[in-house]
C-alpha cells in the first residue's frame, strides 16, 4: 500500500473519530450551559446579580443559542440600570426566535431607560400580542411620545392601553403624567387619585403626586411621596432624581449622599446623578472633585445620539448645564437654543443663554432673549441683572441704571452693586458710583 493512501485512510479514520465525538461534545457543551443557566438563576432569586451574570455568559460561552440565558442576562442588566446591555440581550433573543411576549416589554423598558423613544415606537409592533402584553407595550408607547412631546399620540396609546385592560393603574397614571406636562394640573390630580384607587401601590401614580406638589413648590410633601414611589419601585430613576435634588435644596446631605451612592451602584452612568454629585461636591467645596464628576458626565453625553439628547427635555437641560461648567459655550448654546424654542417660557434656559451671549459680547442678542421674559417676571433680579450687563455692553447706560437699580433693591447683590456702579458713571454720577462701590 503506498504512502498517499495509507495517510488517506488514516485522514478518513480521523474524519470519522471526529464525526462520532463532536455530537457528544456538542451535548456535553449543552448540558454544562444549562448547569450554568440553573446556577445563574438559582444566584437571581439570591439577589446575587453579578454573580449570575458571571454564570450566564458562561452558559453562553457553552451554547450561544441558548435562549433562556439571553432573556435572563437581559432582564438582570435591566434590573441593574444597564440598559444598553439589556437591549443586546433581548436583541439577541429576538433574532432567535424569542416570542414577542417574553421580550417586547423588557425591549420597550431598555429604550425608554436609553432615551431611544423614537426607536421603541418605530420597532415594537403591537400585532399579535395577548391583550395584557399590549396594553403593557401601549404604555410604554405613551410614554415615548411622551418625550417626544407629541402629545396627540401620546394620549391615543395611553387610551388604548386603558381601553385592553381598563382595571389597570399604569394607562391611568400615564395620562396623568401627561396632563401634568400639559399644565393641567387639576385634572392630572384626579387621574393619579384614581390610578391609586385602583392601586395604591402603583408607584408612577405616587410620582405624579410627588411631582405636582414638587412643581407647586412644596417640598415636605414631594419628598415624602418621592418615598412613597421609592418604597414600591426603588430603582424608579426619575423619583430617585428628584428627591435627591429636593435634598441638596433643603441642604439634607447626609441623605441626598445615601440616595447618590444607591444611583452610583444601580444606574453607573447616568449623567443627571454625575451632575447632581457635583453640584453636592461643590456646596462641601470639593471643586476638584466636582469636576471630575462634571467631565465624566459631559463624556456619557458626548457618546449620546445628538438626536436622542435633543429629544429629550431633561438630557437636554442637563447637556446644557454640563457643557455650560466646562465652558464648552457652543454645545451648551446649541442645545439652549432648541430647548427655548420647544420650551419657551422656561426662565432657566434663557438666563443660562444670555450668560453666554454676555460673555460672547453679543448683547442685542441677550436683550432679544430676556426682553420677552422680563415682562413676564419684572422681579426677578438674575433677569434684570443680565439685562443691565446687557445695556452696558452696548453703552445704554440710562437703561442699565434702570434695570441694575432694581435688581439692587430686590436682593443687594454685590456684583449688581458694582455694575450699578458703572452705569452711574456712564450716565455721569461719579459720586453715586463711589458711594455703592
Amino acid at each position: 500500500m503506498s504512502m498517499n493512501s495509507k495517510r488517506s485512510q488514516n485522514y478518513q479514520a480521523l474524519l470519522l473519530v471526529g464525526a462520532l465525538i463532536m455530537p457528544c461534545s456538542a451535548s456535553a457543551d449543552k448540558a454544562k450551559a444549562a448547569e450554568y443557566y440553573e446556577s445563574a438563576a438559582a444566584l437571581v432569586s439570591q439577589g446575587k446579580p453579578a454573580s449570575a451574570i458571571i454564570e450566564l455568559k458562561n452558559a453562553l460561552q457553552q451554547n450561544a443559542d441558548l435562549l433562556p440565558a439571553h432573556v435572563l442576562l437581559g432582564k438582570v442588566y435591566l434590573s441593574e440600570g444597564s440598559a444598553a446591555q439589556a437591549e443586546e440581550a433581548f436583541l439577541k433573543a429576538k433574532l432567535l426566535g424569542a416570542d414577542k411576549t417574553l421580550v417586547y416589554s423588557l425591549l420597550a423598558q431598555s429604550y425608554l431607560l436609553q432615551s431611544k423613544f423614537q426607536t421603541l415606537v418605530g420597532t415594537l409592533d403591537h400585532k399579535g400580542l395577548p391583550r395584557k402584553d399590549k396594553a403593557e407595550l401601549f404604555v410604554h408607547r405613551g410614554h415615548a411620545y411622551l418625550q417626544l412631546r407629541d402629545f396627540e399620540k401620546s394620549n391615543d396609546a395611553f387610551l388604548q392601553a386603558a381601553n385592553l385592560s381598563p382595571q389597570a393603574a399604569d394607562p391611568i397614571a400615564g395620562r396623568a403624567l401627561l396632563l401634568m406636562h400639559q399644565g393641567q394640573t387639576n385634572d392630572a390630580k384626579k387621574l393619579a387619585d384614581q390610578a391609586l384607587l385602583l392601586e395604591p401601590e402603583n408607584a408612577e401614580g405616587w410620582n405624579v403626586q410627588a411631582s405636582l406638589a414638587h412643581r407647586a413648590g412644596n417640598l415636605v410633601a414631594a419628598q415624602n411621596a418621592y418615598g412613597k414611589v421609592l418604597g414600591f419601585d426603588p430603582k424608579h430613576l426619575a423619583a430617585r432624581l428628584a428627591r435627591v435634588g429636593i435634598y441638596l435644596d433643603l441642604q439634607k446631605i447626609k441623605l441626598a449622599e445615601k440616595d447618590l451612592a444607591f444611583l452610583r451602584t444601580s444606574f453607573p452612568y447616568e449623567p443627571r446623578s454625575l451632575y447632581l454629585q457635583s453640584v453636592l461636591f461643590n456646596q462641601q467645596g470639593k471643586q476638584s472633585d466636582a469636576l471630575k464628576n462634571i467631565q465624566t458626565a459631559a463624556d456619557v453625553l458626548d457618546e449620546l445620539n445628538p438626536k436622542v439628547v435633543s429629544s429629550n427635555q431633561t438630557l437636554m437641560m442637563l447637556a446644557s448645564l454640563v457643557y455650560f461648567d466646562l465652558n464648552r459655550l457652543e454645545k451648551a448654546e446649541e442645545y439652549l437654543k432648541i430647548y427655548i424654542a420647544r420650551f419657551p417660557s422656561e426662565l432657566g434656559a434663557r438666563k443660562l443663554l444670555a450668560n453666554i451671549l454676555l460673555k460672547s459680547g453679543r448683547y442685542q442678542d441677550c436683550i432679544k432673549i430676556l426682553s420677552p421674559v422680563v415682562k413676564q417676571d419684572q422681579n426677578s433680579p438674575d433677569i434684570l441683572s443680565l439685562l443691565g450687563r446687557a445695556y452696558i455692553g452696548l453703552g445704554q447706560h440710562d437703561q442699565a441704571l434702570s434695570m441694575l437699580t432694581k435688581a439692587v433693591e430686590l436682593d443687594g447683590n454685590v456684583g449688581n452693586k458694582t455694575e450699578l456702579a458703572l452705569s452711574q458713571i456712564g450716565v455721569g454720577n461719579k459720586g453715586l458710583a463711589i458711594e455703592l462701590l
